[in-house]
């Protein structure tokens, strides 16, 4: 059994015991993405990033990604439709 089947299993295990819905779920990585950038961008801005220039080659084009992902999962989640 490969490891990517072995952590499906114990997913799809794990999601049967305790079920979660799609609102539920947005909730939870919605707090968790928010906290992760926080820390991401506390220490990053540590390292001398200003939002302009970067540390590390394509760092801020992958920052850049990650808010453009996140606002669009907001929204499209029907919570934040006008």
């Amino acid at each position: 059994m490969l490891l990517s089947d072995a952590v499906t299993k114990s997913y799809q295990s794990l999601m049967d015991e305790y079920p979660i819905t799609m609102d539920q779920l947005y909730e939870v990585s919605k707090e968790s993405t928010g906290v992760y950038y926080t820390h991401i961008m506390q220490v990053l801005s540590m390292m001398g990033y200003t939002g302009t220039l970067c540390p590390k080659k394509g760092l801020h084009r992958l920052i850049l990604a990650g808010e453009q992902a996140n606002k669009a999962f907001y929204e499209k989640h029907p919570k934040f439709k006008k």
